[in-house]
């Protein structure tokens, strides 16, 4: 499945690109944009964590510093920065394999805090967009306050459906909003041998929601013109 997925990049590219420009009109606010990092690969046999920790300095991360790891529960799984599109995370299996790529955000360190206030601004919830999946797979964000209180929403990504996960500040149930010390991302495959390719981490305000409505028309437009070129 990695192959046939990377071979799609380019069928896809303007839809990617589409996909940025709508999420630049809708006022979100980037917590990473996975313009660079450090891609990290499972080596055989299973179970192995490859990790990077504070894998560099990234203007386009909260905190400017990101902690990461892999897991692979059988087989080997690649987790690239944007290999080919630009502010993309591209999660690959080999087939047979499935897995997990958590990345944290708390600042400089591995036990940083970050201090956060998600409530400073007009955003409600935080998104990320499915550019391409071939299987289906979970987004998990946790959010973890300064009092040590942590809650996890997780959203379902779907086998071939370009959209947008929503994660509402609302969900998470105990966590002081406005006092964050660490927010986690983590994928999941589902699905042996699946590969994903997912849009920038951000928050967005509510109204925002309707500017990402936007990515199903693409969808629609690039079926199209496809048609039509077959006619």
């Amino acid at each position: 499945m990695m192959g046939r997925t990377r071979k799609s990049f380019v069928a896809v590219a303007a839809l990617a690109v589409s996909l940025i420009v709508c999420q630049a009109n809708a006022g979100l606010v980037v917590l990473d944009d996975f313009a660079a990092g450090v891609n990290l690969n499972t080596i055989a046999p299973p179970p192995v964590v490859s990790s990077a920790t504070n894998d560099g300095s990234h203007a386009g991360v909260l905190g400017n510093f990101r902690d990461t790891s892999l897991f692979a529960a059988s087989g080997g799984i690649s987790v690239l920065y944007s290999p080919i599109m630009a502010n993309t995370l591209f999660f690959a299996s080999l087939p047979g394999s499935t897995g997990s790529y958590t990345s944290v955000y708390d600042g400089f360190g591995t036990g940083g805090s970050l201090g956060a206030n998600l409530n400073s601004g007009n955003s409600d919830r935080f998104a990320v967009g499915v550019v391409t999946s071939d299987a289906s797979g979970l987004v998990e964000i946790t959010v973890t306050d300064t009092g040590g209180n942590s809650a996890t929403v997780a959203r379902l990504i779907q086998d071939s459906v370009v959209e947008t996960l929503e994660f509402l500040f609302s969900d998470y149930a105990g966590v002081n909003a406005a006092s964050v010390r660490s927010i986690s991302l983590k994928i999941s495959s589902a699905d042996p041998g699946a590969d994903f390719t997912l849009g920038a981490l951000s928050t967005i305000p509510e109204p925002a929601s309707l500017s990402l409505l936007c990515l199903g028309s693409l969808a629609l437009l690039r079926r199209s013109r496809k048609k039509r070129l077959v006619i």
